[in-house]
């Protein structure tokens, strides 16, 4: 198979895309998944790999200075590649599971709400302000539960 039929069959249905995950995110996560798909790498262990990452880009973001949340952004992109791989790799080796979806999901929001709270802890420590990462975390909550 050609490396664009490939991609098309690692994707979702493309009403299900988000539009920076379709032209963004997944192309650079195929091209993780062609480097990884000769290997006994599991679409599990791409999302545990994704989740630590997004674990590790909040911590940074907890800081609150710039060179810690520059590094942190970089961090949570290369986590958020990943985790557009563990289902395009899943797809592709046609090793899906039921179990693996549910996986994928609480690393998502694992590594949403280390990153939110990350964030506002360092916007706590910049503006000296405990109200406003309490503001921040409460309005994530929120989308959280709006979003799912």
């Amino acid at each position: 198979m050609s490396f664009w039929t490939d991609y098309k069959n690692g994707l979702k249905l493309q009403e299900a895309e988000e539009i920076l995950d379709l032209y963004f995110f997944r192309p650079l996560a195929f091209i993780l998944v062609k480097i990884v798909y000769p290997f006994p790498i599991t679409p599990n262990m791409l999302t545990v790999v994704s989740m630590i990452l997004g674990l590790f880009a909040g911590y940074l973001y907890s800081y609150g200075q710039t060179d810690t949340t520059l590094f942190a952004g970089f961090v949570f992109l290369i986590s958020n590649v990943i985790d557009c791989s563990d289902g395009q790799l899943a797809r592709l080796k046609k090793n899906g599971t039921k179990t693996g979806r549910i996986v994928d999901g609480i690393a998502d929001y694992v590594t949403f709400t280390a990153t939110t709270a990350g964030i506002a802890i360092g916007y706590s420590h910049t503006f000296n302000s405990n109200i406003a990462w309490g503001i921040l975390v409460g309005l994530t909550a929120i989308s959280l539960i709006v979003q799912s």
